[in-house]
C-alpha cells in the first residue's frame, strides 16, 4: 500500500488524465535527425496507455460503440448451398 495520502494520488491522478488529454489534442514533440523539435500525432504506445488508463477507470463511451456497431456493413454473402455440415459452397 502506498503511503501517499490520498489527495496527494487523487492529484496525481487528475495531472495524469490532463496530460493524456493534452497528448491527445496536441500530440507529441519529437527532434528530427536536423534537430527540430517537431510535433507527431501520438503513437500505438501512446494511445494503448490512455486505453487502458480509461479502462481501467470504467470509462466507457456507449454511444459510441452503439454507433460502430450500426456502421458496421451488413454483408450478405451470395452462398445458397450448403452441404450436410451447414458448409457453403
Amino acid at each position: 500500500m502506498s503511503k501517499a495520502s490520498a489527495k496527494a494520488l487523487a492529484e496525481l491522478h487528475g495531472a495524469l488524465a490532463k496530460e493524456m488529454k493534452r497528448i491527445l489534442e496536441d500530440g507529441v514533440t519529437a527532434t528530427n535527425d536536423e534537430g527540430e523539435i517537431v510535433k507527431l500525432t501520438p503513437g500505438a504506445s501512446h494511445l494503448n496507455v490512455i486505453r487502458q488508463f480509461l479502462k481501467d477507470n470504467s470509462v466507457e463511451n456507449t454511444v459510441v460503440a452503439e454507433e460502430l456497431n450500426q456502421a458496421a456493413p451488413k454483408v450478405a454473402l451470395p452462398f445458397t448451398n450448403t452441404d450436410e455440415f451447414g458448409l457453403s459452397h
